[in-house]
C-alpha cells in the first residue's frame, strides 16, 4: 500500500509528469500526441486529478480487484487488416504497480470490479482518464463492494488509445455521504468528459461531496488498431495511417524488403481509394467471359484481396487527415504514386513497377495534380500482387518533380507497366512519406486476357488448364478466329467448294 500510494504521488512515472516536454515536444504536430490541458505543470496522478483541493492519499484503505474477461481467441479489424489474438487463459487482473501495459483491445470489456466495503455505507466508482480529464464510467449508489451493486450512469468504455505512447486510466472508489440521483448526475456529465469539456475530478467530488478515495487500481494501456478504428468511426481522430504503416513495415520485412524507405516519417494522412467500374464481356480461352459492375472501397476497414477487372478504371482518392479536417491539408503540396515493389534489394536499379504517378497533388484534390504516368490498372499474373499507394509532402509546388528523366526502365513506353527508380526520385525530390495504403490484387481473366492481349503471354500458357480450351477454338463460340483457325476454315472451305467442283 504505501508503494501504491507513493506511485499515486509520483510527478515522473506518467507522460503529464517530468517527461511531458520530452514524450510531446514542440513542433508541427498539434494534434491529439501533444494536448495537454495543464502543459507548465509536472503533475503525478494525485495532483492532476486533485488539484486545489485538500485530497490526499491518506484516506485510501485498499487496492481495488480488477478482473478482465480476456476470450481465448478474438478476431477485430484493425487498419487495413484482419487482427488475430489467441490467448492461454480467460481473465487477466490488473496490478497498479506492474508497468506491463496492454492495448486498447484487451480493455474492451467490462471487467469485474470489487473492493473493501464498510457496511452501511454507498459508494461512487469512476472509471477516468486523467491525462485528458474524461470520464470512462460513474456508477452511484454501489450498496456493497461490488460495482454491480450500483447505479450507471454513464456505463463502461474501454480505453480509446490510439498513440504509440502509454496512457493510464483510473479506476477509483468514494464514500457517499448522501444518495446521489442518476439523472442529476447525467446531465452534469453530458456538458463535460470530453476533449473540449473536461470533466475535473476535484469538482466533481465537491458537487456531491463526495469523500475519499478510499479505494484505487491503475490501468496502463497503449494504442492499437482497435483504437483507431473505433475513433475514426466516430469521426474523433484518424490514426490508422501510423498502425497501417507500421504493419506494412513487418511484411515489407517478410516479403523481401523493398528499393525506399517505409519509415522515413510516420504517416498522418490516409489514402482511401474508390473504384467503379461497369459490367462488361470479353472473349478468352474460346468464352466469352463476363464481370459483373463493382464499386469497391478500400480505405482504412479493407482487407482481403480484390480481383483485378474491379480495379482496372483509375480511382476516385480521397486524402484523409489526422484530424479529420476538411481543410487540413490546404496550402500543402503532395505526389502521388501506386506501385508493386519487387523483392529486389539493389537500389540502384529501377525495379519497382509504377502503375501511376500523379504531382502537385494540391492539399486534397488529387485531380489537380499534374500526371506524369498514367494508370496503368494492376495485372497480377500467377499470384496475388501486393501493390503500394505512397503520398509524399512536397516542399512546394514545383516543376522538378515532373522530371523523371533516367528513372523509367528500358521497355518505356509500355502495355502495362515500367520500371521505376523509387528510391532516387524520392530522394532527389526531397519527399517526405506522409501517407500510405496497402492494396492486395488477385490475378482473374480479365488481368490474364489482358497479358495475352499486350503479348506478355502466349494464349496457350494462359489458357491451357482451362475447361474448354481448344487451340484453335471449337466452331460455334461465337468468339473472334485465331490464325490457326482461320488457315483451318479456309483449307476446309477450300476442300468444300472443290468436293462440288468435281
Amino acid at each position: 500500500m504505501t508503494t501504491v500510494k507513493a506511485a499515486l504521488n509520483n510527478n515522473t512515472l506518467f507522460w503529464f509528469g517530468t517527461k511531458y516536454k520530452e514524450m510531446c515536444p514542440n513542433g508541427p504536430d498539434s494534434t491529439q500526441k501533444c494536448i495537454n490541458l495543464r502543459p507548465n505543470m509536472n503533475d503525478s496522478i494525485m495532483s492532476r486529478m486533485f488539484t486545489g483541493s485538500n485530497v490526499t492519499t491518506d484516506s485510501i484503505t485498499s487496492i481495488m480487484n480488477i478482473t478482465y474477461p480476456r476470450p481465448l481467441e478474438r478476431i477485430y479489424t484493425g487498419c487495413g487488416a484482419e487482427i488475430k489474438q489467441t490467448s492461454r487463459s480467460t481473465s487477466f487482473k490488473i496490478d497498479p504497480l506492474n508497468p506491463h501495459y496492454r492495448t486498447s483491445v484487451d480493455y474492451r470489456d467490462m471487467p469485474d470490479v470489487s473492493w473493501s466495503a464498510e457496511a452501511g455505507v454507498k459508494y461512487t466508482v469512476v472509471y477516468y482518464d486523467p491525462g485528458f480529464f474524461i470520464v470512462h464510467g460513474i456508477y452511484v449508489n454501489a450498496d456493497g463492494g461490488n460495482i454491480t451493486m450500483g447505479e450507471a450512469v454513464k456505463p463502461h468504455s474501454g480505453p480509446l488509445n490510439t498513440l504509440n505512447r502509454l496512457n493510464i486510466y483510473i479506476w477509483v472508489v468514494f464514500k457517499q455521504t448522501k444518495d446521489i440521483q442518476v439523472e442529476e448526475v447525467k446531465q452534469y456529465i453530458n456538458t463535460t468528459s470530453s476533449l473540449m469539456k473536461p470533466l475535473f475530478m476535484h469538482e466533481f467530488i465537491q458537487t456531491y461531496g463526495l469523500q475519499g478515495p478510499v479505494s484505487f487500481d491503475i490501468v496502463r494501456a497503449y494504442g492499437d488498431d482497435y483504437a483507431a478504428v473505433t475513433m475514426r468511426d466516430m469521426g474523433d481522430t484518424n490514426r490508422c495511417p501510423y498502425f497501417h504503416q507500421k504493419r506494412l513495415q513487418d511484411l515489407v520485412v517478410s516479403y523481401g524488403g523493398l528499393t525506399f524507405n517505409l519509415s522515413s516519417a510516420e504517416a498522418g494522412i490516409s489514402i482511401d481509394l474508390h473504384f467503379m467500374t461497369p459490367d462488361m464481356s470479353f472473349p478468352f480461352c474460346c468464352s466469352k467471359m463476363k464481370t459483373g459492375a463493382a464499386n469497391v472501397h478500400v480505405d482504412y476497414k479493407s482487407t482481403g484481396e480484390i480481383m483485378a477487372a474491379k480495379v482496372r478504371a483509375k480511382p476516385m482518392v480521397h486524402l484523409v487527415a489526422r484530424n479529420l479536417s476538411a481543410t487540413a491539408l490546404q496550402g500543402q503540396f503532395f505526389t502521388l504514386m501506386l506501385v508493386n515493389p519487387t523483392k529486389e534489394l539493389n537500389i540502384s536499379t529501377h525495379n519497382t513497377d509504377v502503375h501511376w504517378l500523379v504531382v502537385n497533388i494540391n492539399g486534397d484534390a488529387v485531380a489537380s495534380g499534374d500526371v506524369v504516368v498514367e494508370y496503368m490498372p494492376p495485372m497480377p499474373s500467377a499470384t496475388k500482387g501486393m501493390y503500394l499507394a505512397l503520398l509524399y509532402k512536397q516542399a512546394n509546388r514545383n516543376d522538378q518533380v515532373k522530371n523523371i528523366t533516367g528513372l523509367l526502365g528500358s521497355g518505356c513506353p509500355r502495355n502495362t507497366k515500367c520500371k521505376f527508380h523509387v528510391n532516387k526520385y524520392v530522394m532527389d525530390n526531397r519527399l517526405v512519406l506522409s501517407g500510405l495504403r496497402q492494396m492486395d490484387v488477385k490475378p482473374d481473366h480479365y488481368s490474364k486476357y489482358q497479358e495475352v492481349k499486350n503479348g506478355m503471354r502466349s494464349e496457350k500458357e494462359a489458357c491451357e488448364a482451362m475447361d474448354g480450351y481448344r487451340n484453335p477454338c471449337p466452331t460455334g463460340t461465337g468468339l473472334p478466329l485465331t490464325s490457326s483457325m482461320v488457315a483451318i476454315y479456309a483449307m476446309t472451305l477450300l476442300a468444300v467448294v472443290c468436293q462440288k467442283a468435281f
